[in-house]
């Protein structure tokens, strides 16, 4: 069973791990990943204005989501480690 938690400013480099392992799939080369791990950050502010969310499966996170608040709110960030394969399905009560 999947369970969802707030991300806090403290979960950063997390986020950014995630974020940039994730490109990793896509077969960028290791410099490049390297290079956007010097230079990507999640700011405090962008994880407390948005909604963000850890990704947790038996106790261990296993991915994000990432909701831009807006006029009209959308999809951000939608991040698995790539040590697990799942399919996400959210209902109303997600977020």
């Amino acid at each position: 069973m999947l369970n969802f938690i707030d991300a806090e400013a403290k979960h950063a480099e997390l986020l950014r791990d995630m974020l940039i392992a994730s490109k990793g799939y896509w077969g960028y080369s290791q410099k490049q990943l390297e290079k956007w791990r010097s230079n990507l950050e999640f700011e405090e502010e962008y994880v407390t204005r948005n909604t963000v969310k850890l990704i947790l499966k038996e106790n261990e996170v296993i991915g994000f989501f990432a909701i831009v608040k807006d006029d009209s709110d959308e999809l951000d960030h939608l991040k698995s480690h790539r040590n697990h394969s799942c399919h996400f399905y959210f209902d109303d009560d997600t977020v």
